[in-house]
């Protein structure tokens, strides 16, 4: 931009140079011409045109007229400034109608002589001198005046703008190239350009504390003041540099308070953050020089140790750390008591870039935590690849319901007096892309875990109903199906309105459907979840309870949850011929059964020993492989 402002100013200057110079010119030209005309003495005029009769022939500016030596010399002074003698004489006669022989067709009224310092010798006449050559003179040097001083004036206003840019504009164009640079960049820290003093320093320095305020804002936490997110990264990614290129180590401590949530939600947002002020300030202490602490966010604090001396320095400070906050923290609601659980992740051995060695330091942290917290830990390999393969599992399962991986196998439950198909249950299988089918228990609590329950609850309910309503069309000839739902679905109230809206959609009788669920012991809202139970009932939708006689279900679900059908689980059936207290449960559920009309179905039927066994427990209905496989 300062490039582009040089050709404009001179530019600018060129212009008024040439306007100054060209009325300086013309001023002086006509000046020279005014001063170099003068009267020629009589004898250099005798070559002046005579006729005949000794007269001069001239013609005024308005009528042609004879004039005569004596009429003249009576007429115009002979000594009068601009004439000289005049020719001839005699009278003066008009000449307006007649054809003056000799006649001078020029502008004048008498005559006279005029040297002319540009050509020869000039003949003019006194009333010529004063009405036509003196005025004309005074106006060509009056707009050279005037042009003269159009060019002083232009030239001052050039010299004014130029004066500006520099004084004014300039800066203004660094200053403004200097932001454009700063927003560009990001570089927040960049030095501002030197302006000087007056306004424009001012605005300078305006700028660079609002530019300083802004790298504050952007690189520290506004809280705790200590390096925010994007800061700590930077300055361990640096320190990871000159721990590569020194052949050093470092090591990455990730912080996370335990029970901090129960006192900013019991204490309040002020006292928590005060809280939160109170550890930035004594982990700060703790820290070398060389060391970094900042707030990785919320409650999470990262420690980047620069070059330490081994495992067991990096375990001296996480163990300082843990000391310090069994100790009470002082915050604007008096003395707080906060704990704290620490992952540690080491250079090179945990990992070779920040992404990885603050991931690893971060499942370390959740081990910590999740053997009680108040304590460090390293990383656990064998725990940190078990708890990837969880998240990977999750977010391939969540992209197997959209990808349309998933489908329905229906295994039959079994009469086992006579053989009949009573019913058939709905079991989830997974197509993944890499492992193969994969069975319903080996992923279920991902959906049960997450949010994706009711999306799966929708697309089971309706699939099985289409089939119901196909009339074995679509697949195996089922009369009644039997549908896993998530038990946490009863809660939200929307399970009921599901049901009701896929059976009316598919035209198919709720007597034909059986929603199974896992109890309610681990229902956070059992009373919501039983009423919509007595609502889908009151719909003629049947209720059975699944994996009866395991840490899901109790006795007690038998009281209060509404349920027409009990399934005992597959491992009491299976221990059931071998061990005389799983033989037991059995015999205290069928009776149970019996006593609440409640009907019992054995699941996991495999072998010829345990059906006999079952039979003659009195259980009606079975199943099993034995009984029939899943298609």
């Amino acid at each position: 931009m300062m490039g582009q402002g040089r050709p404009v100013r001179a530019k600018a200057l060129a212009l008024s140079s040439l306007v100054l110079a060209m009325g300086a010119m013309a001023t002086v030209a006509v000046s020279l011409s005014l001063i170099g005309q003068r009267v020629t003495p009589w004898e250099r005029a005798h070559a002046a045109v005579e006729d005949q009769n000794g007269d001069l022939a001239i013609m005024d500016r308005r009528r042609p007229a004879w004039v005569t030596r004596d009429t003249m010399t009576a007429t115009v002074p002979p000594r009068d400034p601009g004439t000289a003698p005049l020719v001839g004489g005699g009278r003066l006669a008009r000449a307006e109608d007649q054809d003056v022989p000799g006649m001078i067709h020029a502008d004048m009224g008498a005559f006279s002589v005029l040297e002319d310092i540009f050509g020869p010798p000039l003949a003019a006449l006194r009333a010529y001198v004063a009405r036509h050559w003196e005025p004309t003179g005074r106006l060509a040097f009056f707009w050279g005046g005037v042009i003269l001083a159009a060019g002083v004036g232009l030239t001052l206003i050039a010299l004014v703008v130029a004066a500006a840019r520099r004084m004014m504009l300039a800066p203004l164009r660094r200053l403004t190239e200097h932001i454009r640079q700063v927003t560009n960049s990001g570089d927040l820290i960049a030095a501002p350009p030197h302006i000087g003093r007056g306004e424009l320093g001012r605005l300078a320095e305006a700028v660079n504390g609002l530019q300083q305020r802004i790298a504050r804002l952007a690189y520290f936490d506004t809280l705790t003041a200590l390096p925010n997110r994007r800061l700590l990264k930077d300055r361990a990614e640096q320190l990871l540099r000159i721990a590569h290129r020194s052949n050093q180590k470092a090591a990455i401590l990730f912080l996370d308070l335990d029970g901090f949530k129960a006192i900013n939600d019991g204490k309040g947002h002020a006292t928590g953050d005060s809280l939160l002020q109170a550890v930035g300030a004594a982990l700060k202490q703790m820290v070398r020089e060389s060391d970094t602490v900042g707030r990785f966010g919320g409650d999470e604090f990262i420690v980047v140790m620069h070059n330490p001396a081994g495992r067991t320095q990096v375990e001296d400070l996480a163990g300082r750390m843990l000391n310090r906050f069994r100790r009470p923290f002082q915050t604007n609601a008096g003395a707080l008591f906060v704990g704290v659980s620490i992952g540690i992740a080491l250079y090179p051995d945990d990992g070779a870039d920040l992404q990885d060695l603050i991931g690893k330091a971060d499942a370390a942290m959740y081990q910590a935590k999740g053997a009680g917290g108040d304590r460090s830990a390293f990383l656990n390999g064998d725990r940190h690849r078990r708890a990837a393969d969880t998240v990977d599992m999750a977010q391939a399962f969540r992209e197997a319901i959209f990808a349309e991986q998933l489908r329905l196998v229906y295994q039959p439950q079994v009469d086992l007096s006579t053989g009949s198909h009573v019913r058939h249950e709905a079991l989830l299988r997974w197509t993944h892309p890499q492992r193969g089918l994969i069975r319903a228990e080996e992923f279920i609590h991902l959906a049960d875990s997450g949010t994706l329950y009711a999306r799966l609850d929708a697309w089971v309910l309706r699939t099985a109903c289409e089939l119901l309503a196909s009339g074995g069309t679509a697949g195996p000839l089922v009369e009644v199906v039997s549908v896993n739902v998530s038990t946490r679905h009863l809660v939200d109230g929307d399970l009921v309105t599901l049901v009701r809206r896929v059976l009316t959609d598919t035209n198919v009788s709720p007597r034909r459907l059986v929603l199974e669920i896992a109890g309610t012991t681990a229902v956070a809202d059992k009373g919501n979840a039983i009423r919509a139970l007595e609502r889908l009932r009151a719909m003629d939708v049947a209720v059975a309870i699944d994996g009866f006689g395991t840490a899901r279900t109790a006795l007690s679900d038998l009281q209060t949850v509404p349920a027409d059908i009990i399934k005992i689980h597959r491992g009491i059936t299976r221990a059931a011929s071998q061990q005389a207290a799983a033989a037991a449960v059995i015999h205290a559920i069928i009776t149970l059964g019996h006593e609440l009309g409640i009907e019992v179905v054995a699941e996991g039927v495999e072998t010829e020993t345990q059906l006999a066994f079952l039979l003659s427990c009195g259980v009606r209905v079975g199943q099993g492989h034995l009984l029939g496989v899943a298609t």
